[in-house]
């Protein structure tokens, strides 16, 4: 291996540097005291444009469409029965 340069020398000298720094661990600067947080005038938060529609609706206006759907199930089932026994 062929021997290595200054600049070599100086980057690995400024990169062993940066390594002692960071093991020393964080300089901390400010102190949190969680005494000092004021938990007592916190509101709920909502969204600005949440979509309160179905919330507000009631389940009347549900129950037609509940039975047309089961019907129309019914009557496709009952199809495919005929459909099926007309085949045997």
């Amino acid at each position: 291996m062929p021997r290595k340069t200054k600049k070599q020398k100086m980057q690995a000298e400024a990169r062993r540097a940066v390594y002692t720094e960071r093991s020393r661990g964080v300089k901390r600067e400010f102190t949190f005291d969680p005494s000092s947080v004021n938990l007592k005038n916190l509101e709920p938060k909502t969204a600005k444009n949440a979509d309160k529609s179905r919330s507000l609706a009631s389940d009347h206006l549900y129950v037609p469409d509940l039975v047309r759907t089961i019907v129309l199930a019914i009557i496709i089932l009952g199809l495919e029965l005929v459909l099926y026994l007309a085949q045997a």
